[in-house]
């Protein structure tokens, strides 16, 4: 995961540094809208992730004996 958002993170530098820099809708980098949903996918990912280690949690509590065992 971290390869592919280095990757990601690449491409969008050099994108940016073809188009000039900024987030106009030049037509080579993306736009404020691809931009928006960019940054709204991550942010589901990230409380998605954080749901999955709460619900991790409740199931093997971090200093519960039998969950240490497991």
């Amino acid at each position: 995961m971290s390869k592919l958002l280095t990757e990601l993170e690449k491409a969008w530098c050099a994108s940016e540094a073809i188009s000039g820099g900024g987030s106009g809708d030049s037509g080579a980098g993306a736009s404020r809208d691809e931009e928006r949903w960019l940054a709204d996918c991550f942010a589901e990912f990230m409380d998605r992730g954080l749901h999955q280690l709460k619900l991790h949690r409740d199931l093997y509590p971090v200093l519960h004996a039998n969950s240490l065992t497991r």
